[in-house]
């Protein structure tokens, strides 16, 4: 439906034609082809909205048009700091779900015999309110519990639910993701990430993440510039990864011990007397202890557990250190020490040490910490706040330093499997599937009363679910705002696109707050 002929649909015709011709049936010229083409798009309804990207937690701005009401194109936002213009290929792949036939269309409740039925959304409602409401009477609000990987509107219709409800448990991925590397981080840096000052930087060393596999486009663009200007780029990395083309060095490394590799480079900062001595003196705190720790820690001992050699470990630590503070090491995310090891948290916090050692926190070219806008408070008249949770969080007592705003979903499950945890709402969330020892998962869940997923697709944790609600795709849906910190503050929204393709599918903010309803707390 485009006038003019692109690569892929030549291609696409190409093989139609010659399909056509190898059967002797007439075919059309290419210019007719181009005037049809031109004349279907002409004939439908053209309209542009803005969204959010739904495939990762970048959220990256995007603009949908629409033919028709159809879906027909996505572009990345020119003014989202994120996206400039540009969206990645999960970006374009993830927009499909909304016409995929896999789509979960109506509630589901799960029978006796394992079987799912439809039902409607009065009787979802009620049937789900009645089994809260007997756990509360018997077990108490600690007894209930929502793991999500909530988007923009979930952050706060999802809280606001549980903890109406009494209950503290509230619980992302993050143990499946980069829970240790937020802890090891907040526990030196008083913050669970940091950017890098790429535009300014001489020289940066990547643990185990790549730009180039599908993460923000800003930041490969950020990448590229660096690499254009000269910018050392240092990838470790067990593989060759996707970055490859904007790096100088690839450091082959042995799976999960990067700690040893960071702990190396302190070794030779601090040992040859490489070090930013006055940052330290200003703005560290136990480096005397840090020091004499960091001496056995040496270049032939971290070859022997990481396998990079010495002779390499001791080059960049002293090229860091030509460069600072214009260097640093790069915060990462999943990949290296998101949470993969036992060794990730003090992987994390190496890290932050060997930026400390180069000087390089709030440095031009270093390592950047920002802040973040946020919104006011929402009509108290209209929407009371909701009674702080009298009972602590489960799990907290034993991860006290999981991030606050992630705990622990592996305290939910050891709770389900030891018969405490009677109620589990997931939304946005496949942790049977994705969190690690599924059917470990599934036995905890069987041991419960009551299992709603809240989702788009039937997912693993839906099949294993008593009752599953379906949620319309962000193209279907208005959510309250992103905010975005950075060197510059933004305000980002997803808006409506598209119109909802089943119509018995609802967004998350009609979800809580008809369950909220049917348990008895809807004026919240």
């Amino acid at each position: 439906m485009n006038s003019s002929v692109t690569r892929r649909t030549f291609l696409k015709g190409s093989a139609a034609t010659a399909a056509l011709a190898a059967t002797g049936a007439g075919v059309c010229s290419l210019g007719a082809w181009q005037a049809e083409a031109a004349h279907a798009e002409g004939s439908y309804e053209r309209k542009e909205g803005a969204s959010l990207c739904n495939g990762c937690s970048s959220k990256c701005g995007l603009v949908a048009t629409t033919l028709g009401g159809q879906l027909f194109t996505l572009r990345g936002s020119d003014v989202h700091p994120y996206a400039k213009g540009t969206i990645c290929g999960r970006g374009h792949g993830v927009a499909q779900i909304a016409y995929s036939d896999e789509r979960l269309t109506q509630p589901m409740r799960r029978a006796a015999d394992g079987s799912f039925e439809a039902i409607d959304w009065d009787t979802a409602f009620s049937e789900i309110g009645a089994k809260v409401k007997d756990i509360l009477a018997k077990n108490g609000p600690e007894a209930l519990a929502i793991v999500q990987d909530p988007r923009p509107s979930g952050k706060e219709y999802s809280k606001r639910f549980i903890n109406v409800l009494g209950s503290a448990n509230i619980y992302t991925h993050g143990a499946a993701c980069n829970s240790s590397k937020e802890a090891g981080f907040a526990q030196t840096i008083g913050t669970g990430n940091f950017s890098v000052d790429f535009g300014n930087s001489k020289m940066v060393v990547f643990i185990g993440r790549s730009y180039g596999d599908g993460i923000r486009p800003s930041s490969v663009q950020s990448l590229a510039a660096a690499a254009d200007k000269g910018t050392r780029i240092v990838i470790v990395d067990p593989r060759l990864n996707n970055s490859g083309i904007f790096a100088t060095d690839w450091v082959s490394i042995k799976p999960g011990t990067d700690l040893a590799f960071l702990l190396g480079i302190c070794n030779v900062l601090i040992e040859e007397d490489l070090y930013d001595h006055e940052f330290v003196e200003q703005n560290a705190v136990g480096f005397e202890e840090f020091a004499a720790q960091a001496k056995e820690y040496t270049p032939a001992w971290a070859e022997q557990q990481c396998g990079v050699p010495a002779a390499t470990i001791e080059e960049i630590a002293r090229a860091l250190a030509k460069a600072a503070p214009a260097a640093a090491v790069e915060a990462s995310w999943r990949a290296a020490f998101g949470c993969a090891h036992q060794n990730s948290f003090d992987t994390a916090r190496a890290v932050t040490a060997v930026n400390a050692l180069l000087g390089s926190w709030g440095a031009k070219g270093g390592a950047l910490l920002t802040s973040s806008p946020k919104a006011g408070d929402i009509d108290k008249q209209k929407f009371p706040s909701a009674p702080k949770p009298e009972a602590k969080r489960v799990g907290d007592k034993e991860y006290p330093l999981a991030p606050s705003g992630m705990g622990s979903n592996l305290a939910v499950l050891q709770a389900a499997l030891d018969g405490a945890m009677k109620g589990v709402f997931f939304y946005n969330s496949n942790a049977v599937q994705g969190y690690a020892q599924p059917k470990v998962w599934r036995e905890g869940l069987e041991k419960t009363d009551l299992v709603v997923t809240i989702d788009v697709q039937m997912s693993e944790t839906a099949l294993a679910s008593d009752y599953v609600l379906p949620e319309c795709t962000y193209l279907e849906r208005m959510e309250l705002p992103e905010f975005i910190g950075g060197k510059k503050h933004y305000v980002a929204m997803r808006t409506q696109v598209l119109e909802p393709i089943h119509p018995e599918t609802k967004p998350c903010d009609e979800i809580f707050a008809g369950l909220a309803e049917a348990c008895g707390v809807g004026e919240y």
